[in-house]
């Protein structure tokens, strides 16, 4: 904090006024010229949380019914009232285990935050007797699961029917979106033959989870349900729909065993129905920690991958990511006062837009294109490409390694097959940004995989940190994520960036306290929460919060005033606001509400 004494005759002559100016014992302002960007918000909604009052049960009998109750909070521990709790199936499915079914595998919370599941276990716990586990996730937060196991422990005193088993065909069912699999069941003996049709009463076919399929027989009958009459090894087709998940099919037959007793088998079999391409990613996010050994700021994204019909990708792509922290230099006008080497074209006056193309580039290989020339300064070495645009361009977005080629004109090094896609954004930088008033220090971001595995889960999500240098709050930087995956045998590459602020855990604001009579301009400098450093080079909102009865006070200026990239000051944010004090109260001074607004 500074003071700077002014004569109060000069004081009165330049007296002005933004915001609000009283006699008040409290009063608080904010000055509106000095807010730069919309404020970031720090707390950007609560990501729920899923607890398991019971973490694990033991199953004794075939077919044993059991009620499993999720819990979801919110992070102040109150319950979490909206959306649904989903099921990750063991991998074990697509091996044709039976591992049991749910009634549901998506179950909406109630008014007190619970979600009940109901369960049944494997019809034959003596043929695979390793334990069983699921998990539980809330879909607004699927990168945070909690497991339930089940112990499989069988009665020995149950009766099970040994001399017979209901056989599928095939063992494991793995399907895509819209396709056709042909399926087969049939009752067979203790030495693996089929019964005749004429022991066969009924087979009955139901498809427990009916949005992500149907059924349909050779005479041309369909639904969830087919029931085949005096038949043995009934067969018939699966049709996928355009909803990936588990798809239980309930087979259930009743016969005629060798001594003419009436018998029933029923077992699940699983099929696996997987996701189309993916085809859109977003990243949301999560929270701010802070890393005090490493003096660093931690972020949590969930990056969340779906396919064209809006199914989270359960095909297990692997994703890259990254952060453009600092950028080339514009060769040509730009929208920030800095010149950063960042467009886009749907808000900006100089709207320069780019073009991706798998041609046009040096020999004829994949190019990007601007409308205008601002390539000039970029360091193809040290530097790359960061691009995006709206609705579905992910094939064209994300990052690019380049090389130089004109001012309008940048090769692509990295493939691009699709067609051309033109009204991107773009911006040019690396991952680093330099100090604007310490010559020669650079301040580092780094993006990974919070849980160290480049693979997005069964959810389609992923949580990724996002750490940067304390010098980095408040600077706008660009997020980008590459994935690749497969579809159908092809490769498939799309990716995204978007543009963030980055919010540290809050900044303060200094307080100064007056004598009665006091005349001067205050200095309130900026602060960076839970650190010994000021905020520097970067812009903020605030409120001016004054006591004292009689004071009257205006804004001088902020460190704003000049650009955030000058070093007046060494770079560091201030408020200065001229006070006079009545001559029988003095008073206090704060700069509160103190938010990281957009860089630019």
């Amino acid at each position: 904090m500074h003071i700077l004494k002014v004569a109060l005759l000069s004081l009165f002559l330049s007296f002005f006024l933004v915001g609000c100016q009283g006699d008040n014992s409290d009063s608080t302002a904010s000055d509106s010229n000095s807010n730069s960007g919309a404020p970031v918000i720090t707390s950007v909604g609560e990501l729920p949380i899923v607890v398991l009052p019971t973490k694990t049960t033991e199953l004794t009998v075939n077919s044993q019914a059991v009620n499993i109750e999720v819990r979801v909070f919110d992070k102040a521990n109150n319950p979490y009232t909206t959306g649904s709790v989903k099921i990750i199936y063991p991998n074990d499915v697509q091996t044709g285990r039976d591992v049991g079914y749910f009634t549901s595998s998506s179950v909406e919370v109630n008014s007190a935050g619970i979600a009940n599941f109901s369960y049944t276990g494997p019809t034959d716990l003596n043929a695979d007797k390793r334990p069983i586990s699921f998990a539980f996730y809330h879909e607004d937060n699927p990168a945070q699961s909690e497991v339930f196991t089940f112990n499989l422990n069988p009665d020995t005193n149950q009766v099970i029917l040994t001399d017979y088993t209901l056989v599928g065909s095939p063992k494991s069912v793995v399907m895509g979106l819209e396709q056709t699999q042909a399926l087969s069941y049939s009752v067979k003996d203790k030495d693996g033959n089929a019964i005749d049709d004429s022991a066969i009463s009924s087979i009955s076919v139901t498809l427990l989870n009916p949005a992500l399929g149907l059924l349909l027989d050779s005479n041309g009958n369909s639904g969830t349900n087919l029931i085949f009459q005096n038949l043995n090894n009934v067969s018939l087709n699966l049709q996928t729909n355009k909803i990936s998940g588990l798809l239980p099919v309930k087979v259930h037959a009743e016969f005629q065993d060798a001594n003419g007793n009436t018998q029933i088998l029923e077992r699940i079999f699983n099929v696996t129905v997987l996701s189309g391409p993916p085809t859109a990613i977003s990243l949301s996010y999560a929270g701010t920690s802070q890393d005090e050994t490493n003096a660093k700021f931690i972020e949590s994204w969930v990056l969340t991958v779906t396919d064209k019909y809006n199914n989270r990708v359960n095909t297990n792509p692997s994703v890259s990511m990254g952060m453009l922290a600092g950028y080339a230099q514009s060769s040509d006008a730009t929208d920030n006062s800095a010149g950063y080497l960042y467009y886009n074209p749907a808000t900006a006056t100089n709207a320069a837009s780019g073009t991706i193309s798998a041609s046009g580039g040096s020999s004829g290989g994949a190019s990007f294109s601007s409308t205008n020339s601002p390539f000039s300064n970029v360091d193809d070495v040290n530097q790359y490409l960061v691009t995006f645009g709206n609705a579905y361009t992910y094939d064209a977005s994300g990052k690019w390694t380049i090389h130089t080629n004109a001012a309008n004109l940048l090769d692509l090094v990295d493939d691009f097959n699709g067609s051309s896609v033109s009204g991107l954004g773009f911006a040019v930088g690396n991952n680093f940004r330099q100090d604007k008033c310490d010559f020669g220090n650079e301040w580092v971001g780094n993006v990974y995989p919070t849980n160290g595995s480049n693979i997005v889960s069964a959810t389609g999500s992923m949580l990724i940190s996002v750490e940067y240098d304390y010098y980095l709050v408040g600077k706008d930087v660009m997020l980008w994520t590459n994935l690749i995956g497969q579809s159908n045998g092809k490769t498939v590459k799309i990716g995204e960036a978007k543009k963030i602020t980055l919010r540290g855990e809050g900044l303060t604001g200094e307080s100064y306290t007056y004598a009665k009579g006091f005349t001067g301009t205050v200095r309130l400098d900026v602060h960076i929460d839970k650190t010994v450093e000021y905020y520097r080079n970067a812009n903020f909102s605030y409120h001016i919060t004054v006591t004292g009865d009689g004071t009257t006070w205006n804004i001088a200026g902020t460190s704003m005033d000049a650009g955030i990239t000058s070093c007046a000051h060494s770079g560091v944010g201030y408020v200065d606001v001229n006070i006079t004090s009545s001559p029988e109260n003095g008073g206090t001074i704060t700069l509160s509400d103190v938010v990281p607004t957009n860089e630019f």
